[in-house]
């Protein structure tokens, strides 16, 4: 990645820190825009995603679809239909 993508990356990951604090979800002002802060690897989660729009601002996220797996990281996006 380049120099100045890392460096927008990281103005990302501090504004995130600074509006999640610890582990958990966290509304904002923006209706509908949610912040998700995991500190550590968690346990699978079984769930069904409303449509949305995931960006992975540090670390991996990992999608288990019947034997699939998939993994994103801070240079993808998820999109949940």
């Amino acid at each position: 990645m380049s120099e100045e993508i890392l460096k927008k990356q990281d103005e990302l990951l501090k504004l995130i820190e600074r509006h999640s604090g610890r582990n958990g979800v966290y509304e904002t002002a923006i209706q509908s825009l949610y912040f998700i802060h995991h500190s550590n690897v968690t346990e699978p989660v079984y769930r069904v995603y409303k449509p949305s729009l995931c960006f992975i601002a540090q670390g991996l996220k990992e999608i288990l679809l019947a034997q699939e797996r998939f993994e994103y990281g801070p240079a993808d996006y998820l999109i949940s239909p």
